[in-house]
Parts: structure tokens; sequence; C-alpha cells
């Protein structure tokens, strides 16, 4: 069987169990990715609409660097490190 996430919901102990100790694949609903993608959307016009906005380690650095604002290419940069 299959582990359909469709809603934070559907994340509980019951399923964890399914995933982690009965093996169990996971599959994320057609809905609910759609909801990721847009959400998603908002949340990046949002960053760019607010030139002061903070948001820890988003438009900012991580530890010490946290007070420093960064760019939008410095934001991507950041965005892609593991």
């Amino acid at each position: 069987m299959t582990v359909i996430l469709s809603t934070r919901d559907d994340i509980d102990l019951e399923a964890v169990r399914r995933v982690a100790w009965a093996g169990e694949d996971v599959r994320i609903s057609p809905e609910a990715l759609d909801r990721i993608d847009k959400v998603r959307r908002s949340f990046l016009e949002l960053l760019d609409s607010d030139t002061e906005l903070v948001v820890y380690g988003v438009t900012s650095g991580y530890g010490e660097h946290a007070s420093k604002r960064l760019t939008p290419e410095e934001r991507k940069a950041q965005a892609a490190r593991p």
C-alpha cells in the first residue's frame, strides 16, 4: 500500500508507522502539490513586494550573518546550498 498525503492531518503516527516500520511508499496528492505551489508563489510575491521584510535564513543570512540583508542574487545562491 501507499500512504497518500493530501493535508497535514494525513501525517499522523499511523502514517509514520506505515512508512518507517512497514516500508510503505509515500505520495503527495495532486491537490496538495497544487496547494504547495500556490502558497510558495504567494510567499515569493510577499518577499518581492516588501523590501524591508526580514525572514531568517531567507532574506537574511544564518547565525552570525542574520543581520545581513541578502540581495536577490544572494538569496538564490543561499537557497541552492545544501
